[in-house]
Parts: C-alpha cells; sequence; structure tokens
C-alpha cells in the first residue's frame, strides 16, 4: 500500500524534514534534481510558477532542465523575488521570464502555481492563465498537485488538467477525490527523503487486492466459504432479478452458499430468477415484511453474514427487525440502501449496542443523513468525517462512496482510486454490496469490504474498455467479476 497523508500531516513531515534532515534550499534542490529525473526527454518547456514553495519547486526543476540541455522559459504568475535563491540562479544564465502564455511551441507545460496550500477559487488572472494553458497541444505535468484543486477534498472550479500530476514524497486526498479525476489523467511519485511521522491513508492497489486471496484446498467445502443471507425486497420493489444478482454476484466472489430472505407472500415470484442460491420466505403481510423472532433466529444461528436493505420498505417492522439483529447477532452484518434509512430512524447509537462486525455503505447523501452534516461540508473533508464516525463507533467498518472509494475502520483508512461513469445508474451500489457479502463469508469485514469494493470498481474498468461509459447495466458486471477473479485464481499458489 502507498502512503497518503494530509496536508496537514505533509506539513509536520516537511518541517521535521527541514528542521532535522536537510535546510530548505537543499530539499527543494533535491524536489528539482528528482523531479528533472521523472519528466524525461522535452525540449522546450514553460514552467509556470507561483509565489509558493510549489514555485520554488517550478523554479528548481527549471534549473535542471536547463543544466541538462533544455529550452526553459518562466511564466511569472505572481511578481517572484528577484533575490530568491533559484530565481537568481535562472536570471545569472538568462533564463526568460514573461508575464504572459505566448505561442512558444513548447512541447511539455509544467504547472507549479500552487501547491497543497491552495483553497477555494483561483482569482480571475490565474483562472484566465489556466484556462489558456488547459487549451495548449502540449504534454502537461503538474507539481505536487495540479493549481486550482483542493489538496484535502480534491474540490474543484477551475483547475489545470494534467496528462501526469508528480506527487512530492506522498498522495495527498485531493489528488483522488471530487474533481481529482477530471484533472489528472495518471499520478506519480518523487522520493525526497521525506520522513512520515503521522497516521497515514492508505491507497489500496492490486497488489494489496491479490494479498487477500489463498489457493483454495481440495479438500474444503461450501461451509469454509461461508453462508451469506440477502434480505431485502418489498411489495415497493420486488426486485426478484435484482436479488437474484445480487446472490449470484455473492456466489461468484467465492461464497459457499446464498440464501435470499424474501417476503413469503412474494417467494413465488423470485422461484424462477433463483438457481444456484436459496430461498428463505420470511414471514410476510401484503405489504411488508413482519418481525418473527423464530425465523430472525434461525438466520443469526445458521448465517455467517447476513446483508440487509436492499429494496426494504421502511416501517416499524423493518425497523423491528434490525434493531434484533444489531442486538443479537454476532456475525458480520451489511447495512445499505433502504438498510441505512432504517437505521436512521433506529440512531446510530444502536451500533454500539452490538457484537456483530457492522459494514455500513452509504453513498454521500446516505452518509450526510446519517451523521447530519450537510453535504457539502462533508465533502469539503470526507476523510475527516468517515474518521469520526469510526472513531465513534468502533465495530462499524464504513464504506464511503464517490468518484474515488474511502473505506475506514477504527484502526486505519483507505481510499480506492478505480471506478468510472459507467456506474452512475441505478442498482450499482447494490450489485457492489452483493460481491462485498460473498467475499464477508470467508475474509474479515474490512478485508472484505476492500476487497470487494476493488473487484466491483476493477470490473466496471474492463467493461468500460469493452463497451463504453453509456450502455451498459449493472448484471454486466457478473461476467467481468469472473474475468477478475479468474485471472488472480491463475496466480494463487
Amino acid at each position: 500500500m502507498k502512503t497518503i497523508l494530509t496536508v496537514k500531516n505533509m506539513e509536520t513531515c516537511d518541517k521535521n524534514t527541514i528542521l532535522n534532515k536537510m535546510p530548505q534550499n537543499e530539499l527543494i534542490n533535491l524536489v528539482g534534481i528528482k523531479l528533472q529525473e521523472k519528466i524525461g526527454s522535452f525540449l522546450n518547456v514553460l514552467i509556470m510558477v507561483g509565489k509558493g514553495n510549489n514555485g520554488k519547486d517550478g523554479l528548481a526543476l527549471a534549473y535542471h532542465l536547463f543544466k541538462n540541455g533544455v529550452k526553459v522559459t518562466i511564466l511569472n504568475v505572481y511578481d517572484i523575488d528577484n533575490n530568491e535563491y533559484f530565481t537568481k540562479r535562472l536570471l545569472d544564465n538568462n533564463i526568460p521570464f514573461i508575464n504572459e502564455i505566448d505561442d512558444g511551441n513548447y512541447d511539455l507545460l509544467v504547472d507549479a502555481i500552487f501547491g497543497v496550500g491552495f483553497k477555494g477559487k483561483l482569482d480571475e488572472n490565474v483562472e484566465n492563465i489556466v484556462k489558456k494553458a488547459n487549451e495548449m497541444k502540449c504534454y502537461k505535468i503538474a507539481i505536487d498537485i495540479n493549481s486550482g484543486l483542493d489538496a484535502t477534498s480534491g474540490k474543484a472550479s477551475v483547475a489545470f488538467k494534467s496528462n501526469k500530476t508528480i506527487a512530492i514524497q506522498y498522495y495527498k486526498p485531493g489528488h483522488f477525490l471530487n474533481d481529482a479525476k477530471d484533472y489528472i489523467d495518471n499520478i506519480d511519485l518523487i522520493d525526497v527523503g521525506i520522513d512520515n511521522i503521522t497516521r497515514p491513508i492508505y491507497l489500496f492497489e492490486k497488489d494489496d487486492f491479490d494479498k487477500c486471496f489463498i489457493k483454495r484446498k481440495y479438500n474444503s467445502n461450501k461451509k469454509d466459504y461461508g453462508y451469506v443471507s440477502i434480505f431485502g425486497g418489498s411489495i415497493s420493489y420486488p426486485g426478484s432479478v435484482k436479488l437474484s444478482t445480487l446472490g449470484t454476484l455473492a456466489l461468484v466472489s467465492g461464497c459457499g452458499i446464498v440464501k435470499l430472505v424474501v417476503m413469503d407472500n412474494l417467494a413465488k415470484y423470485y422461484i424462477h430468477d433463483v438457481f444456484e442460491q436459496t430461498l428463505y420466505p420470511f414471514r410476510s403481510d401484503e405489504k411488508s415484511f413482519i418481525f418473527d423472532k423464530k425465523q430472525l433466529d434461525y438466520l443469526i444461528k445458521s448465517q455467517d453474514v447476513i446483508a440487509f436493505g436492499m429494496g426494504m420498505d421502511v416501517n416499524d417492522e423493518t425497523k423491528s427487525i434490525l434493531r434484533y439483529l444489531i442486538s443479537n447477532y454476532e456475525g458480520k452484518l451489511l447495512i445499505d440502501a433502504s438498510g441505512l434509512s432504517i437505521l436512521l430512524s433506529l440512531g446510530c447509537d444502536i451500533l454500539d449496542m452490538s457484537n456483530a462486525s457492522i459494514i455500513l455503505t452509504p453513498h454521500i447523501k446516505e452518509f450526510s443523513r446519517l451523521i447530519g452534516v450537510d453535504v457539502d461540508t462533508i465533502l469539503d473533508d470526507p476523510i475527516e468525517y468517515v474518521e469520526q464516525f469510526v472513531n465513534n463507533h468502533k465495530n462499524v467498518t464504513l464504506l464511503l462512496k464517490g468518484s474515488s472509494t474511502i473505506v475506514a475502520d477504527h484502526s486505519n483508512t483507505y481510499i480506492i482510486n478505480k471506478g468510472n461513469p459507467i456506474l452512475s445508474k441505478g442498482g450499482s451500489g447494490d450489485i457492489q454490496s452483493g460481491i462485498i457479502a460473498g467475499m464477508l463469508g470467508y475474509l474479515n469485514a474490512t478485508d472484505a469490504t476492500l476487497c470487494g469494493t476493488y473487484l466491483f470498481l476493477d470490473a466496471a474498468d474492463m467493461l468500460k474498455d469493452k463497451v463504453g461509459t453509456i450502455s451498459s447495466v449493472g448484471r454486466d458486471i457478473i461476467e467481468e467479476v469472473k474475468n477478475v477473479l479468474s485471472l488472480l485464481d491463475k496466480t494463487l499458489e
């Protein structure tokens, strides 16, 4: 796993390095050297520099590109101190400084206007420069983070759009969240010896996904891989195909047995869509599930995993069912979709009464309702709000859906930087929960949430490459999930 640091923690590590390891100018010079090595071969480079440390990194890069025979021009976005260390070295070597973007036939444009300290919106002058830069037909690189992107939230109104962003030492949350993917095509790192002395966030990637799996023994059976129940549906949202699809995905994801827990008066509508799964008709009336202690006790004793809430109505009976599960179940309880609305009506404090490993999978609006904070405020620092929640509810693993996914438990926080617009359709979240539910059969709560999400997003990326982002539906992901796991299985020993 690669390390992600918040802006505050990055500043702490920078100060520690300058105080105990190397002076600031030496560190900036090293940044320039490492950037020059990473960038590769270009002949004519324009570097846009601001007046802060990001601008100094750009000036250091300019000097080392010049030393290696590259034609360099500096776009002076703000008035730079001519006595500043790297500015003086460049002026002494007659490197041109300009105040407006010109048509210089540049083959590389570098953004070093603002770094991780930027917040808010670009001022009018800088916004116009960035817009002109984005229109230029050359390769574009941003140093540390793209100017206009908030390094905490990834929010932007207008930002520099890069072919590559080269982060200094550690990724920042803003490289991945909210608007970031619309401005960053690729991201890379340089190592300049800044030691981390703070609590990190982790970037969960393919190697981390692969490490969660082992070769399955021939001498094994379905119980070894978990009994999973998917508890959902209603008159309003019968979703027979959806629930059977979730059951199929849970099986494809590796669990042993899947039981669809459905309203007994709707069971006949599900039977035609149930193949490898089993069907468990649960007591109901013509409108809803009815609380039945005997049936719930059976599920509590026999099931390793219960995924609760997909397509379910919110009423007193379903509240009683979820309350009973939270209070008495000791397995892995995934609460999604309408289940989150039912949980909200019970109050999140009830989570602290449970001995279950609880997994919550909200999108941003659902999370906003759960914690009573408006969406825009959460999006300003989603990591902070996710970590507050799991620190308050120690038995919960929280998955917050977005352009990149945040997963956290009381010990660690992770970002998964995958996914695409193909998932912006109804039912995608349910399918994600079906995959996670299957993995909960044989992995712990956090590993299953991470791996199930990674698998879901990776399959969606494979599907995008085949059919684009417009025409696919959720069920199409099933075959891609099989393909991802088939490739993985061949590598296991």
